[in-house]
């Protein structure tokens, strides 16, 4: 494996572990991977494909949608849940990441 995957690894497993935290910031995760922002930023980038906050929210709505199919709890308590302060804020995220087929695109 190389560097670039061996930290993305690392940042999979600490974001696995602060996901919940809606407080953690990219450059607290940078530091306890002992990057630079800049570094870690453009490491975890070149492996993932996407920014890493882009990718921390794909996850987080992903795990969403997981709970929304598998659990009984409410659209609120999963948005909540996912960081969102709204059911509004939810929604609209929830429906550019997971767009329905049946729901006319406004591109």
């Amino acid at each position: 494996m190389s560097a670039a995957t061996d930290t993305f690894v690392a940042f999979v497993d600490l974001l696995a572990d602060a996901l919940d935290d809606h407080e953690t910031t990219g450059d607290a995760l940078a530091a306890r991977l002992c990057l630079s922002r800049f570094h870690f930023d453009r490491v975890i980038a070149s492996v993932a494909g996407e920014p890493p906050a882009t990718f921390r929210r794909r996850v987080l709505l992903e795990r969403a949608a997981y709970r929304l199919l598998t659990t009984a709890r409410s659209v609120l308590d999963v948005g909540v849940e996912a960081g969102y302060g709204s059911h509004e804020a939810f929604t609209r995220a929830f429906a550019r990441a997971h767009p329905s087929p049946l729901t006319p695109r406004n591109d």
